[in-house]
Protein backbone atom coordinates (compact mmCIF):
# COMPACT_ATOMS: atom_id res chain seq x y z
CA UNK A 1 0.00 0.00 0.00
CA UNK A 2 1.83 3.41 -0.90
CA UNK A 3 2.36 6.16 1.29
CA UNK A 4 -0.77 8.53 -0.64
CA UNK A 5 -3.60 5.30 -0.26
CA UNK A 6 -2.61 4.73 3.16
CA UNK A 7 -3.57 8.63 4.12
CA UNK A 8 -6.56 8.62 2.43
CA UNK A 9 -7.68 4.92 4.05
CA UNK A 10 -6.81 6.66 7.46
CA UNK A 11 -8.90 9.67 6.48
CA UNK A 12 -11.61 7.17 5.47
CA UNK A 13 -11.57 4.93 8.41
CA UNK A 14 -11.50 8.45 10.83
CA UNK A 15 -14.79 9.43 9.18
CA UNK A 16 -16.38 6.38 9.85
CA UNK A 17 -14.96 6.62 13.40
CA UNK A 18 -16.89 10.07 13.83
CA UNK A 19 -19.72 8.52 12.03
CA UNK A 20 -20.21 5.35 14.25
CA UNK A 21 -19.44 7.76 17.90
CA UNK A 22 -22.12 10.23 16.37
CA UNK A 23 -24.68 7.53 15.95
CA UNK A 24 -23.37 5.94 19.55
CA UNK A 25 -24.08 9.28 20.82
CA UNK A 26 -27.06 10.07 19.11
CA UNK A 27 -28.77 6.79 20.05
CA UNK A 28 -27.80 7.14 23.81
CA UNK A 29 -29.74 10.54 23.87
CA UNK A 30 -32.86 9.44 22.61
CA UNK A 31 -32.64 6.20 24.52
CA UNK A 32 -32.13 8.47 28.18
CA UNK A 33 -34.73 10.75 26.56
CA UNK A 34 -36.93 8.06 26.29
CA UNK A 35 -36.45 6.37 29.83
CA UNK A 36 -36.71 10.01 30.89
CA UNK A 37 -40.20 10.85 29.16
CA UNK A 38 -41.43 7.48 30.70
CA UNK A 39 -40.50 7.91 34.01
CA UNK A 40 -42.03 11.83 34.10
CA UNK A 41 -45.23 10.16 32.60
CA UNK A 42 -45.44 7.03 34.86
CA UNK A 43 -44.69 9.51 37.94
CA UNK A 44 -47.32 12.08 36.93
CA UNK A 45 -50.05 8.60 35.88
CA UNK A 46 -49.34 7.78 39.46
CA UNK A 47 -49.91 10.99 41.25
CA UNK A 48 -53.30 11.41 39.20
CA UNK A 49 -54.34 7.91 40.22
CA UNK A 50 -53.31 9.01 43.77
CA UNK A 51 -55.65 11.71 43.34
CA UNK A 52 -58.66 9.30 42.43
CA UNK A 53 -58.30 10.51 38.36
CA UNK A 54 -57.16 8.34 35.82
CA UNK A 55 -55.00 9.97 34.07
CA UNK A 56 -56.91 10.15 30.85
CA UNK A 57 -59.45 12.29 32.51
CA UNK A 58 -57.31 15.28 33.38
CA UNK A 59 -54.65 17.34 32.03
CA UNK A 60 -52.53 19.79 34.02
CA UNK A 61 -52.04 22.69 31.76
CA UNK A 62 -53.09 25.86 32.50
CA UNK A 63 -55.30 27.20 29.66
CA UNK A 64 -56.99 30.81 29.05
CA UNK A 65 -59.30 29.38 26.79
CA UNK A 66 -61.83 26.15 27.96
CA UNK A 67 -65.21 24.46 27.00
CA UNK A 68 -66.34 25.29 30.56
CA UNK A 69 -65.43 27.14 32.92
CA UNK A 70 -64.69 26.41 36.13
CA UNK A 71 -67.47 26.76 39.03
CA UNK A 72 -66.94 28.47 42.35
CA UNK A 73 -69.51 28.14 45.09
CA UNK A 74 -72.67 27.40 41.89
CA UNK A 75 -70.94 30.63 40.32
CA UNK A 76 -68.26 31.31 38.62
CA UNK A 77 -65.60 34.14 38.70
CA UNK A 78 -67.80 36.95 39.57
CA UNK A 79 -68.93 34.50 42.81
CA UNK A 80 -65.39 34.30 43.38
CA UNK A 81 -64.94 38.05 43.16
CA UNK A 82 -67.41 38.21 45.92
CA UNK A 83 -65.80 35.62 48.06
CA UNK A 84 -62.09 37.43 47.71
CA UNK A 85 -63.76 40.82 48.29
CA UNK A 86 -64.97 39.34 51.71
CA UNK A 87 -61.74 37.15 52.48
CA UNK A 88 -59.69 40.22 52.32
CA UNK A 89 -58.62 42.01 55.41
CA UNK A 90 -57.16 45.38 55.55
CA UNK A 91 -53.40 45.28 57.02
CA UNK A 92 -52.67 47.08 60.20
CA UNK A 93 -50.11 48.74 58.37
CA UNK A 94 -51.76 50.25 56.07
CA UNK A 95 -54.61 51.43 58.47
CA UNK A 96 -53.70 54.67 58.86
CA UNK A 97 -52.71 55.80 54.60
CA UNK A 98 -55.53 57.16 53.21
CA UNK A 99 -54.93 55.56 49.71
CA UNK A 100 -56.55 53.64 46.85
CA UNK A 101 -54.31 51.20 45.72
CA UNK A 102 -54.45 48.03 43.59
CA UNK A 103 -53.55 44.65 42.91
CA UNK A 104 -53.01 42.52 40.09
CA UNK A 105 -52.81 38.80 40.22
CA UNK A 106 -52.41 36.00 38.15
CA UNK A 107 -53.40 33.20 39.56
CA UNK A 108 -55.11 29.13 38.49
CA UNK A 109 -57.63 27.06 39.39
CA UNK A 110 -55.76 23.41 38.86
CA UNK A 111 -57.32 20.43 37.10
CA UNK A 112 -58.48 19.13 40.83
CA UNK A 113 -59.85 22.34 41.50
CA UNK A 114 -57.22 24.14 44.10
CA UNK A 115 -56.41 27.82 43.05
CA UNK A 116 -52.60 28.84 43.04
CA UNK A 117 -51.34 32.40 43.09
CA UNK A 118 -48.60 32.36 40.19
CA UNK A 119 -47.51 35.97 40.28
CA UNK A 120 -48.37 39.49 41.26
CA UNK A 121 -48.55 41.12 38.02
CA UNK A 122 -48.53 44.42 39.27
CA UNK A 123 -47.85 45.38 42.83
CA UNK A 124 -49.88 48.03 44.80
CA UNK A 125 -46.34 49.28 46.14
CA UNK A 126 -46.94 48.11 49.78
CA UNK A 127 -46.36 44.81 49.82
CA UNK A 128 -48.58 43.68 52.67
CA UNK A 129 -51.69 44.77 50.55
CA UNK A 130 -49.50 42.36 47.93
CA UNK A 131 -49.13 39.57 50.11
CA UNK A 132 -52.94 40.41 51.67
CA UNK A 133 -54.53 39.91 48.03
CA UNK A 134 -52.43 36.41 47.69
CA UNK A 135 -53.74 35.50 50.81
CA UNK A 136 -57.66 35.79 50.14
CA UNK A 137 -57.12 34.38 46.89
CA UNK A 138 -55.14 31.60 47.98
CA UNK A 139 -57.46 30.71 50.90
CA UNK A 140 -60.02 29.91 48.68
CA UNK A 141 -62.07 26.59 49.26
CA UNK A 142 -62.15 24.32 45.81
CA UNK A 143 -63.58 24.82 42.82
CA UNK A 144 -65.41 22.38 40.49
CA UNK A 145 -62.62 22.17 37.34
CA UNK A 146 -62.82 23.70 34.05
CA UNK A 147 -63.91 20.99 31.49
CA UNK A 148 -62.32 20.59 27.58
CA UNK A 149 -63.49 17.12 26.23
CA UNK A 150 -64.08 14.80 28.67
CA UNK A 151 -60.82 16.00 30.22
CA UNK A 152 -60.63 18.28 33.90
CA UNK A 153 -58.15 21.27 32.89
CA UNK A 154 -56.27 24.09 34.51
CA UNK A 155 -58.18 27.73 33.93
CA UNK A 156 -55.72 30.73 34.27
CA UNK A 157 -57.23 33.96 35.42
CA UNK A 158 -56.29 37.89 36.30
CA UNK A 159 -57.74 39.47 39.26
CA UNK A 160 -57.98 43.15 40.74
CA UNK A 161 -57.54 43.48 44.37
CA UNK A 162 -58.50 47.49 44.96
CA UNK A 163 -58.12 48.47 48.75
CA UNK A 164 -59.54 52.00 49.82
CA UNK A 165 -57.90 52.64 52.67
CA UNK A 166 -60.06 56.14 53.21
CA UNK A 167 -63.10 53.99 52.98
CA UNK A 168 -62.17 50.41 54.19
CA UNK A 169 -63.52 49.27 51.20
CA UNK A 170 -62.14 46.19 49.11
CA UNK A 171 -62.98 45.63 44.76
CA UNK A 172 -62.66 43.08 43.18
CA UNK A 173 -63.08 42.43 39.76
CA UNK A 174 -61.31 40.27 36.95
CA UNK A 175 -59.70 43.70 34.98
CA UNK A 176 -60.18 44.14 31.24
CA UNK A 177 -57.18 42.55 29.46
CA UNK A 178 -55.95 44.90 26.48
Amino acid sequence: MSRIQFKSFSKVLKALVKSILGIIVVTLLFHTSCILHKHINSSTADSLKMAGKPSSLVDTEYYQVVERLPVFQQGGIEAFCQYVKTAAKFPASELNKKQKKSVFLQFGVDCYGNVKVFSVMKSSGSKALDNEAKRAVKSSPKWTPAKTGNKSVGKLYYLQVKFNVATKKVEVKEPELK
